[in-house]
């Protein structure tokens, strides 16, 4: 009878210790594209849109709306919205998807509110 209450009072000890000696660790959040690249017009934006955008019969000042040649044409972020969401889409440039890095380069370029710099 003593050997039974020495068990049970064993484990209503170690009952403390088993639930404080196990932690939930969370994983950190992996780091998004945008966390490690910092986009601007001038370092990624200007090549990839010249090169895919900007070209005779799009938006080269005379086509389509809106001009997307230089910075200055571009001019405020609600002209570029409905060319980021069409990229996005998929559907521009009409000639093809974009690369899924240059589509992460638009979005970031976005989620920094389009810096020039």
């Amino acid at each position: 009878m003593k050997a039974k209450y020495l068990l049970w009072g064993a484990c209503v000890c170690a009952i403390p210790f088993f639930q404080t000696s196990c932690t939930v660790d969370k994983l950190a959040e992996p780091l998004g594209v945008c966390d490690t690249l910092t986009v601007t017009y001038n370092t990624h934006m200007d090549t990839l849109l010249n090169n895919n955008c900007a070209f005779s019969g799009c938006h080269d000042g005379a086509s389509q709306f809106p001009d997307l040649r230089t910075f200055g044409s571009i001019g405020s972020s609600n002209k570029f919205d409905r060319v980021h969401a069409r990229i996005s889409e998929g559907t521009m440039p009409p000639s093809g998807s974009l690369s899924t890095d240059q589509v992460q380069k638009v979005q970031c370029w976005k989620d920094n509110n389009y810096p020039e710099n």
